[in-house]
């Protein structure tokens, strides 16, 4: 059974539901130190979204059934993988209650490594990408784009995709502030301490790794759509704000030059998705992804430079570099050639 495009958006509606509230109970973690129950309305918030998306996709296998339909047919096309998903989710959340009774309520990294939250990101990153799934079963390779309002579902289901996966890795993520105050010595005023020998060496390494990790969160997906979909323009400038956005929102916007930053990458990686066309040849699509890339990095450290970064030019221009490069290589694997990847090819 197929989802039209109203379907799936009601199916993306519900899973933001869920995600919001998965980052409004992270910022009660962080801000709130004294949580020391498992029964708080911020678990409300998500475990509520998590009840409504539940109800939405049985509701469509059932009408599906109403309609004659088998039970593997009467699964929407792309939903399966939503409904394991759900399953995880519901033994993700059982366990995740019996697991702070016995251990108590995590407040920092620890919470992001926990066994019951990674179930809870595996069942949620299943259930948010339903509607690229199904987009896809339908509509590859496309040779003109489909319109805003018919991607839309699409394109919201990979941006949530990015943004729980930038939530789960967030103590290594560019746009957080708290990483960012470990990393550079900033404060929520704005101002960057000089920090001097093994400080400055592993600030430097931390500060490179995060870019490197948030490069692959917010370009695999990107090129996963750009590799088979002709996107419609201004999709990369919602998904990239919106991830920079809530992650800032962890600690009140704090950082909000990197929305600006990443509102103007998105609008960039945009311009040259029209402009070259990555899904029309692998060549291109390289070159779009060490392009794209590069000017998201590079606006990246510009925002941070005007927060007083410090960093010599050996140190940011490398990393934007590494980032170009490490994007590129990323589309040579999405993209493989029939007679395989030759010397020289490059």
């Amino acid at each position: 059974m197929t989802m039209s495009t109203g379907r799936n958006l009601i199916t993306t509606a519900l899973s933001f539901w869920l995600v919001i509230g998965i980052f409004v109970d992270g910022w009660a973690h962080r801000n709130l130190p004294s949580l020391e129950t498992f029964f708080t309305p911020w678990h409300a918030i998500f475990y509520s979204g998590f009840a409504a998306v539940a109800a939405w996709c049985g509701w469509n296998v059932v009408r599906g059934r109403k309609e004659g339909l088998a039970w593997k047919q009467a699964v929407p096309t792309g939903y399966l993988p939503a409904l394991v998903g759900l399953a995880i989710f519901m033994v993700g959340g059982a366990t995740d209650m019996v697991w702070h009774i016995i251990f108590g309520i995590e407040t920092d990294i620890d919470a992001l490594l926990s066994p019951t939250h990674l179930m809870l990101f595996l069942g949620a990153a299943l259930i948010v990408t339903a509607p690229y799934r199904s987009f896809s079963a339908r509509w590859v390779r496309a040779e003109s784009p489909a319109s805003f309002s018919e991607f839309s579902p699409t394109l919201l289901s990979m941006t949530l995709l990015m943004v729980l996966t930038s939530f789960m890795f967030m103590y290594l993520s560019a746009f957080d502030e708290a990483f960012m105050r470990e990393t550079y010595g900033h404060s929520a005023q704005g101002q960057f301490g000089n920090a001097t020998g093994l400080v400055e060496f592993l600030s430097h390494k931390s500060g490179i790794a995060s870019i490197l990790i948030t490069n692959v969160i917010l370009f695999a997906p990107a090129l996963l759509l750009v590799r088979s979909f002709k996107t419609p323009f201004g999709s990369f400038t919602i998904a990239f704000t919106v991830v920079a956005a809530l992650i800032t929102s962890l600690q009140v916007f704090a950082l909000w030059p990197f929305i600006v930053s990443s509102f103007l990458g998105g609008l960039a990686t945009d311009v040259l998705a029209k402009t070259i066309r990555p899904s029309t040849g692998r060549s291109r699509l390289i070159s779009f992804a060490a392009a794209a890339s590069g000017i998201f990095w590079s606006l990246y450290v510009g925002a941070v430079a005007l927060e007083g970064m410090g960093w010599a030019v050996e140190f940011w221009s490398g990393t934007i570099i590494w980032a170009a490069l490490s994007t590129g290589a990323l589309a040579v694997l999405m993209s493989p050639s029939e007679r395989g990847i030759e010397a020289g090819e490059f």
